[in-house]
């Protein structure tokens, strides 16, 4: 597991959960809860830390995020790149 974790690291940068990631997650929460459209909290999280760090997100698993994008999240399809 340790020299997995270390590949993984040495080839990805790791973005994690900060104090701006948590601020973009708790606003498009609460203008999603208004709305009555709520993703997943994994889908939330993830999402906001795209945008905090403004970055696209790929992914084949484009409707879990698509309610996203009108917060500024880019999402890109995996098999586009492909």
């Amino acid at each position: 597991m340790t020299e997995y974790k270390k590949d993984i690291e040495s080839n990805f940068r790791i973005l994690c959960l900060d104090n701006e990631s948590v601020k973009i997650s708790s606003r498009i929460y609460a203008e999603l809860k208004r709305k009555g459209e709520l993703i997943d909290d994994p889908d939330l999280i993830i999402g906001s830390i795209c945008i905090a760090n403004k970055l696209s997100l790929v992914t084949n698993n484009v409707k879990h995020y698509e309610r996203l994008k009108e917060f500024g999240l880019k999402v890109i399809l995996a098999n586009e790149l492909i």
